[in-house]
């Protein structure tokens, strides 16, 4: 299957986002012209799109800071008393020759 560069969409929501942001931008006209109630309407949708575009940013940030410094090695007891080690997407348990767990 070949890979595109942007996704592929409908024309029907196409021409809903449209009518979405044609309706969003008469709010923001009528805020404009000085109509209280659409300015709170534009200043909440503004703040809603900021807060979203604002948690984006930080996920992305740490995600990409997470994938740059690594993942720590976790290292757990079981029931039984053996160790359990896990990085990244491996676990093994850490068990000698023997049968009983390492030190």
């Amino acid at each position: 299957m070949k890979s595109t560069l942007l996704p592929r969409f409908s024309l029907r929501l196409a021409l809903i986002v449209l009518t979405g942001a044609a309706f969003f931008f008469v709010l923001v006209g009528k805020g404009l012209g000085g109509w209280a109630w659409a300015i709170g309407v534009t200043v909440g949708a503004a703040s809603i799109l900021a807060a979203l575009a604002t948690h984006f940013l930080f996920a992305a940030a740490f995600t990409g800071l997470g994938r740059v410094l690594g993942a720590d090695e976790i290292v757990a007891r079981t029931s039984q008393g053996g160790l359990v080690r896990q990085s990244g997407e491996a676990t093994q348990p850490d068990v000698q020759p023997g049968g009983e767990a390492a030190p």
